[in-house]
């Protein structure tokens, strides 16, 4: 028997012969989808274009999931999609892309591994897909293609779920999760579209705060941690969907239901739910929540069965639980809201086909270029200043990768504004210019250029803003919230920068972990004993501080001094 919970000849073969294993789980597979005259499968339409492995694998995955995978055309927004099939799963990023005859459609950049490689905490930390170390053209790309290694997928992953659980502090996510906290205790055993009014920004946030609150116990229900975290239809057998307006066609399941985070009811569910939360983001690390609800859940699989399983379960842990006090708002965060994330490895929309130039481009990259422009020509003291940014912030996640990079170094040319008074105190606008940098400048922070302007923008930056008002409390928010820059840059700026919290230097990958082979797509979904990795696992230590360079000195000084004490007192005796 398995950790998935199956057995037979599922554990060794994964419907391709025994000879196409996956070795220790050292590399997943890569797919691109998208619309073709000519896909793995032989036809016309949306399906798998490019692949690692045997092609009748690429086949045997797009009659399975093309069309899950696939989102009508101009809906589609960058997004997340996860399916499980018994000990598979497949991950896969959505994004804007043209048919050949210049229209809409969707692109999916997909990895295929074991679940253990692909647990949904390690899906959700790759939701900005920056894993790649040369982008895919995924618009154009044929044929063959090497599988992944495993290691670059788990780089820098507590440090992004760090970041999504800080968010999840923010008004309209913290919403969002109550409500949909508080349908699935009503009843975990059905599906759930969510309507997220953030334009795709917070699905990622949310279903990580859902995670650490029930993952192992959603993990055994039908459809486990399935979810899109944008799509256009809610029929699709997906655990969790979320979109931005609801399909004019009703649901007929009954098993489904739509989750309006402007909904309140009042009833004990949501209650619950409140309480359940407000403990989950007490937490330093997370997952004593969870934990305490999976000892106190019934283990038999007809109570289960219940609807009310869940709401049960959780109101026998809270009776052994001190609770939080209940707050009508939730703490402010000292750094900035989230960003709308750019669309690293997207390809380009209609917009960008043509390459955004003013004799060429449409209205909504002229626009965009205008809007540049007007930024570019702008100063610190610049009154107008303040009213560009808003719109831009609203529009930049929609733009080409050509244009968000131009918006990146018109920004970089005015050494990111550090100095500007983006709001009405002195206090919000050091956060506005944090928010300005971290949607616009850090994703591109691995770009050489880009790369080695910060190298030479920071330090300087923070010696000469020791006491500025404005920027030094936004190069605190900037600094502390991770840059983006090599280690070497970091040690420049603690040369002249001492807070309490030193900034965090990026950790080192952790080593994936080894798991049996893969099964077939073909075979209907399983719902196994739940073994997903947890954000708690003691070798993990996410949220602990880690001792930077100056902390190890110290020490060693320190040990020095007791040392010449020790000997100086043996030497007088």
């Amino acid at each position: 028997m398995t950790p998935g919970g199956t057995s037979g000849a599922d554990d060794t073969n994964d419907g391709r012969g025994t000879g196409h294993m996956d070795d220790a789980m050292e590399t997943v597979d890569q797919y691109v989808f998208r619309w073709d005259a000519e896909n793995s499968a032989g036809g016309t339409g949306f399906g798998v274009v490019a692949w690692s492995g045997e092609r009748s694998d690429a086949a045997d995955v797009q009659r399975a999931l093309a069309s899950t995978l696939d989102v009508a055309g101009e809906n589609t927004i960058p997004g997340l999609v996860r399916i499980e099939r018994g000990h598979r799963v497949l991950l896969g990023r959505r994004t804007l892309g043209l048919d050949p005859g210049g229209r809409a459609g969707t692109v999916c950049h997909a990895l295929v591994g074991h679940r253990s490689v692909l647990p949904p905490i390690t899906c959700l930390a790759l939701h900005d897909w920056r894993w790649q170390q040369d982008e895919l053209p995924v618009e154009t790309v044929r044929g063959g293609l090497p599988p992944v290694p495993t290691e670059p997928l788990t780089h820098g992953r507590d440090e992004e779920l760090f970041r999504l659980t800080d968010e999840l502090r923010e008004p309209t996510a913290l919403r969002t999760l109550v409500a949909l906290t508080a349908e699935v205790l009503r009843d975990p055993n059905r599906r759930f579209s969510v309507l997220d009014l953030s334009g795709g920004r917070e699905p990622h946030t949310v279903l990580l705060g859902l995670w650490r609150l029930f993952g192992p116990l959603l993990g055994g229900q039908p459809l486990g941690w399935s979810f899109a975290t944008h799509d256009s239809d809610y029929a699709k057998r997906l655990r969790f969907t979320f979109l931005t307006a609801w399909p004019t066609h009703p649901s007929s399941n009954e098993r489904h239901v739509r989750v309006d985070p402007r909904k309140q009811t009042g009833d004990r569910a949501e209650q619950l739910a409140r309480v359940l939360v407000d403990l989950s983001l007490a937490e330093e690390g997370g997952g004593n929540v969870s934990r305490t609800l999976e000892r106190r859940a019934p283990q038999e699989e007809t109570r289960r069965n219940r609807k009310d399983w869940l709401l049960r379960t959780a109101e026998r842990a809270l009776s052994r639980t001190p609770q939080p006090v209940q707050r009508s708002s939730p703490p402010r965060r000292t750094q900035p809201t989230p960003e709308p994330r750019p669309q690293a490895a997207a390809g380009p929309g209609p917009q960008a086909a043509a390459g955004p130039t003013e004799g060429a481009a449409p209205s909504a990259d002229l626009r965009a270029l205008r809007l540049i422009r007007a930024v570019r020509e702008s100063d610190f003291s610049d009154p107008s200043l303040r009213d560009l940014i808003a719109p831009i912030a609203a529009e930049h996640p929609h733009w080409s990768r050509d244009l968000q990079l131009r918006y990146c170094h018109v920004l970089l040319e005015h050494r990111l504004f550090l100095r500007a008074g983006l709001a009405d105190t002195e206090e919000r606008s050091a956060v506005e210019v944090a928010r300005l940098y971290r949607q616009a400048v850090k994703p591109f922070a691995d770009e050489r250029q880009v790369a080695a302007t910060l190298a030479t923008i920071l330090p300087e930056e923070t010696e000469r803003t020791r006491s500025h008002p404005i920027a030094r409390p936004a190069l605190d928010h900037i600094l502390k919230d991770g840059a983006g820059v090599s280690e070497a840059v970091w040690y420049q700026i603690l040369k002249v920068w001492h807070p309490e919290e030193p900034p965090r230097p990026p950790r080192p990958p952790a080593p994936p972990t080894p798991s049996p082979p893969r099964t077939s797509w073909d075979q209907p979904p399983s719902h196994p004993a739940p073994t997903h990795p947890t954000t708690t696992h003691r070798d993990r230590r996410p949220w602990l501080p880690e001792v930077t360079g100056v902390g190890m000195v110290g020490a060693a000084i320190v040990a020095c001094l007791v040392t010449i004490l020790v000997l100086t007192i043996l030497a007088t005796r």
